[in-house]
């Protein structure tokens, strides 16, 4: 509005989708943070938090709308010939897609449309059924991706952790609305075991980029 100029310095981590894609920053860019190469193949499965605390609301939307919302937009940065799975959560977990072909990823669309929130928060039966979908899957990149909004109920997690390393395969946490504490402590905990990012805020619109 007053002409002032914005520079941005980055190298060739800099721009990437995390942090950046569909923000501000990115519209202001003449970069785009969407990868310009060929995306590997690639199997991921999302591990969402359906708790009854997901249902509270995020301007005209719930928690879990926006987390489906940018379970979606991940998948839009994927190669069509890769292969994405979700698995729901409260106190127990259901498979809610089995890996499927991304296409034009209105099967990812559909499957986030067969489950609402309510329940406690269990994050290990999760990872078991991640784990379990992606055994002897053999795409260049596996990945799992947790999003939670709750503390959730013990578990062994370095072991199960220890199956999905074992495969080859890492695990992203983000912790949204979670105060610090050992609800924080254990989303941490869970990216570090992982090998990916943890990501935390407060700020539930954040969570799509």
């Amino acid at each position: 509005d007053h002409g002032v100029g914005l520079l941005v310095l980055g190298g060739e981590n800099a721009f990437g989708p995390g942090g950046y894609l569909e923000t501000t920053l990115e519209d202001l860019s003449p970069l785009s943070s969407r990868i310009p190469r060929e995306a590997p193949e690639a199997a991921l499965v999302f591990v969402l938090d359906r708790s009854g605390s997901m249902l509270q609301r995020v301007g005209n939307a719930t928690r879990l709308d926006v987390a489906k919302r940018a379970t979606l937009a991940a998948v839009e940065l994927l190669n069509e010939q890769s292969r994405v799975g979700v698995v729901a959560f409260d106190a127990e977990a259901e498979i809610v897609m089995p890996l499927e072909l991304v296409g034009d990823g209105s099967p990812v669309a559909d499957a986030l449309d067969r489950f609402d929130a309510g329940g406690g928060t269990a994050i290990y039966p999760g990872l078991v059924l991640a784990r379990d979908l992606l055994a002897g899957d053999e795409a260049a990149i596996k990945h799992v991706i947790v999003m939670t909004d709750g503390l959730s109920q013990p578990g062994d997690f370095a072991g199960i952790i220890g199956d999905l390393q074992a495969n080859d395969t890492s695990v992203s946490a983000v912790a949204i609305a979670v105060g610090a504490g050992p609800g924080r402590d254990t989303v941490r905990t869970i990216a570090g075991l992982g090998g990916g990012s943890y990501h935390a805020s407060d700020d539930f619109e954040a969570l799509p980029s």
